[in-house]
C-alpha cells in the first residue's frame, strides 16, 4: 500500500542539485560517513535558497552494492536513498567515521563494503 506524501517544493529544488553533487563526490576526495543503516551519508553545505539566510546543510543518503550479473561486466550500483535539508529533518542522523567516497567505491569493488 503506498504511503501518502506531500510535495515539498524546497526539497524538489534541492534535488535538482544532486547530479552535480554526485559528480563532485566522484571527482573530489569528498568525505562520506558510515551510518547505522548499512548506507553512508554525505553532508553538503549548499548556498541559501533565500538571500541573507545561512547556507543549507543537505544530507544525502547513499547505498552502494556491487553487481556481478552472470555473463556481464561487474559494476557498482549507487542509489540515493534519500536527501534532506537540515530544516526538515526530525532526527539528526548519527554517523561514524568519515571515509573518502573514492576509497569507499574501492572497498565496495573489493567486497569490503557493505560489511555483512
Amino acid at each position: 500500500m503506498p504511503r501518502h506524501r506531500l510535495f515539498c517544493p524546497s526539497r524538489h529544488e534541492l534535488s535538482l542539485e544532486l547530479p552535480g553533487l554526485i559528480d563532485k563526490m566522484l571527482t573530489n576526495r569528498a568525505l562520506v560517513y558510515y551510518t547505522a543503516y548499512r548506507n553512508v551519508v554525505r553532508l553538503e553545505d549548499l548556498a541559501p535558497m533565500v538571500a541573507g539566510t545561512p547556507p543549507t546543510k543537505y544530507y544525502i543518503f547513499i547505498k552502494l552494492t556491487k553487481r556481478a550479473p552472470e555473463g556481464a561486466q561487474k559494476f557498482i550500483k549507487m542509489v540515493v536513498e534519500s536527501a534532506y535539508p537540515d530544516s526538515v529533518m526530525y532526527d539528526k542522523p548519527s554517523y561514524g567515521k568519515p571515509i573518502a567516497f573514492s576509497a569507499l567505491l574501492g572497498d565496495c569493488w573489493e567486497g569490503r563494503y557493505p560489511k555483512a
